[in-house]
């Protein structure tokens, strides 16, 4: 492992630790854990992406056979393009709900 990653990884858990002990950090904790994780796992997707993307060289596969390296990869292509746009809209998601929650906590008529 990395010497960069290593430490970020060690930092992180010493966050996690350091959280636990107050209710309030660990409530912030859970929501950033959940938001870095997120983008995280849409960077991955969207790299793995073009990664499929470079390796099939575009195109629609027109003359191949149902069952071709090109259409297996266009297939992936696309899964991977997918799981990256749900990563995405669920960021957006969680990002809305807690601003929503957060704003009826202050009054009462924002119910």
């Amino acid at each position: 492992m990395p010497a960069g990653l290593s430490s970020l990884v060690f930092a992180y858990l010493l966050f996690i630790v350091g959280g636990a002990l107050h209710i309030l950090a660990r409530h912030v904790l859970f929501i950033a854990s959940s938001a870095i994780w997120l983008i995280i796992t849409a960077v991955l997707w969207g790299v793995a992406a073009g990664l499929y993307k470079n390796e099939r060289g575009g195109g629609m596969c027109e003359g191949e056979a149902a069952i071709s390296r090109c259409r297996q990869t266009q297939t992936v292509e696309a899964l991977a393009w997918t799981e990256m746009g749900l990563c995405i809209l669920t960021l957006f998601a969680a990002c809305f709900w807690m601003r929503r929650s957060k704003r009826s906590y202050r009054n009462p008529y924002y119910v």
